[in-house]
C-alpha cells in the first residue's frame, strides 16, 4: 500500500509469544501516523494498543 510502512516482529507477553506490529501511514502531507499492535495468534487477529500522530508545523 502506497505511503505505508509495516514493521513485524516477534517478542513475549506474559511469557507468552505474540507478533508486534507497527504501521506508520501517511494521512496526507502534513500529518502521519503511527500505530502499535499485537497478535496472540500469529497475525489473524490484532489488537491496537498505542496510535500516536505527527504533524508538520
Amino acid at each position: 500500500m502506497a505511503g505505508v510502512g509495516t514493521f513485524l516482529s516477534d517478542d513475549s507477553f506474559n511469557g507468552k509469544p505474540i507478533r508486534v506490529r507497527g504501521r506508520f501511514s501517511s494521512l496526507n502531507p502534513r500529518l502521519a501516523q503511527w500505530e502499535q499492535a499485537f497478535s496472540g495468534d500469529g497475525g489473524k487477529t490484532w489488537e491496537v494498543n498505542w496510535v500516536m500522530r505527527y504533524s508538520r508545523r
